[in-house]
């Protein structure tokens, strides 16, 4: 197993663990929790939205994180609680940001990280989530949300 990967997914079990365990949800890093809170916004959570059905605030696909316990039609996780599924979102976030994953990087635009992360509308999700934030989406994570 790739050692990235390992630590990864150690690091998430031990937030989960943590969090879970207070009945906090949040992370130190509260640039990263804020782009969370806008991805959920844009995914539409509300009654019967499809992320709020799966318990997976960002609508992350499922790759056997933890507290995923299956996957619907679409190959979308489903979370065994809200708080499994916004761990997992504030994880994909903070490996992208801190260079662990295989798929994003730290100097990707809003524009790139969405247009790999959004099956469709990837512009208008940058457009959106780099708003919230209060940046262009032509800037990177790592000069967003490494601050």
């Amino acid at each position: 197993m790739n050692r990235n990967l390992l630590f990864g997914i150690l690091g998430g079990v031990l937030l989960y663990l943590i969090f879970k365990g207070n009945g906090v949800v949040e992370m130190v890093n509260s640039k990263i929790s804020e782009m969370a809170r806008a991805i959920q916004s844009f995914e539409g959570w509300s009654e019967r939205s499809i992320s709020q059905l799966n318990n997976n605030p960002g609508n992350l696909k499922f790759a056997g994180q933890p507290g995923a316990v299956s996957k619907d039609g679409q190959g979308h996780a489903i979370f065994d609680s809200y708080a499994s599924g916004w761990l997992a979102l504030l994880n994909q976030i903070r490996i992208a940001v801190d260079g662990t994953s295989r798929i994003y990087n730290p100097d990707m635009s809003f524009y790139d990280f969405f247009s790999k992360y959004a099956e469709k509308n990837s512009s208008d999700y940058a457009n959106y989530v780099a708003g919230r934030l209060g940046v262009s989406p032509q800037a990177t994570l790592r000069e967003t949300l490494l601050v």
